[in-house]
């Protein structure tokens, strides 16, 4: 994304217009354009996050690269990416603490701006482990991270069901786990 500073986290909400987490920045994504005379991407807005509720340490957030979740009054979900740096007492060091949750947004003038984000986790890294290595023997313990990350996320129809498969590993895609029906991602936020 040329004329960009170093970053990750890219969503294309169209052919010439994306959100992007720059890596510079904790609690916020930014709105970027692409010019179609000189290819380079300009940042036309920024998102800044309110402090999450549960959070005890430092937070960076990012995007999970999953399809928008449309609501019915107009406005879309996606699911975030929290990572949560917990300071460890007696040390130097934190335990970066990795979970996913959802954020509303509703569109102004054809450009997302943020609602509300849920104060409950949507997944975290013990919700994974239970389900992916419950008797501990699998994944080996790290002392300075609990990661996860999404290899993306795609909708899908099941019968009368709709359904945001969120794949944590490659694997997931094939036995469909952690496949969420779009009615639990569609419920107001507590």
């Amino acid at each position: 994304m040329t004329g960009l500073p170093p970053g990750k986290n890219v969503l294309m909400l169209d052919w010439y217009t994306a959100l992007y987490r720059r890596e510079t920045d904790d609690n916020k994504i930014v709105i970027t354009r692409q010019d179609s005379q000189t290819s380079q991407w300009k940042i036309i807005k920024e998102i800044t996050f309110p402090p999450l509720k549960g959070v005890q340490g430092k937070t960076r957030i990012g995007l999970t690269g999953g399809e928008r979740i449309p609501m019915t009054n107009g406005n879309f979900r996606l699911i975030i990416h929290v990572v949560e740096h917990i300071p460890q007492p007696s040390t130097d060091y934190d335990i970066a603490t990795y979970q996913f949750r959802l954020a509303e947004f509703r569109l102004n003038q054809g450009l997302p701006e943020l609602v509300a984000v849920d104060s409950n986790t949507l997944l975290s890294y013990k919700d994974v482990i239970a389900v992916a290595d419950p008797e501990g023997k699998v994944v080996p313990a790290d002392s300075h991270k609990a990661v996860i990350y999404s290899v993306g996320g795609a909708s899908h129809q099941k019968g009368n069901t709709k359904s945001l498969l969120f794949p944590v590993t490659l694997e997931d895609i094939q036995i469909e786990l952690f496949d969420i029906p779009f009615e639990l991602l569609q419920q107001p936020f507590i």
